[in-house]
């Protein structure tokens, strides 16, 4: 069988992605979104724990809505406020995937996670 699982309000949706460099370095990108649905395969019902961190989906089949914003969330140590500041300008400026085609930067995780009470209902 196979589930969606879905928040139960607006503007609950981010999706997390780490990318590093080759010498090491890594951020991570936030992209928020207003719905967004996660496809969960298994015989029962699946049953998540609340967390105020967010229920974590990695791996799964999703469909992902209406992008509101998106931004550099987090940076590895070492990295300085010189080269965070021109981080985040060229992200701003030609996207996340301009980091990767042009900058040396490699997509390494993605995750999802959903906030606050979840929609879980067979397909």
């Amino acid at each position: 069988m196979e589930w969606i699982v879905e928040p139960s309000t607006v503007k609950n949706v981010v999706e997390f992605t780490r990318y590093e460099n080759d010498e090491g370095q890594y951020i991570v990108y936030a992209t928020y979104y207003r719905w967004g649905q996660v496809f969960v395969k298994s015989d029962t019902k699946p049953s998540y724990d609340y967390s105020e961190d967010g229920t974590k989906f990695e791996g799964y089949d999703n469909n992902l809505d209406h992008c509101y914003s998106s931004e550099i969330v987090e940076f590895s140590e070492g990295i300085d406020e010189s080269t965070k500041n021109e981080l985040i300008d060229f992200v701003e400026e030609n996207g996340i995937s301009e980091l990767e085609d042009t900058m040396g930067w490699e997509l390494v995780e993605s995750e999802i996670r959903i906030y606050g009470p979840l929609q879980i209902n067979k397909v």
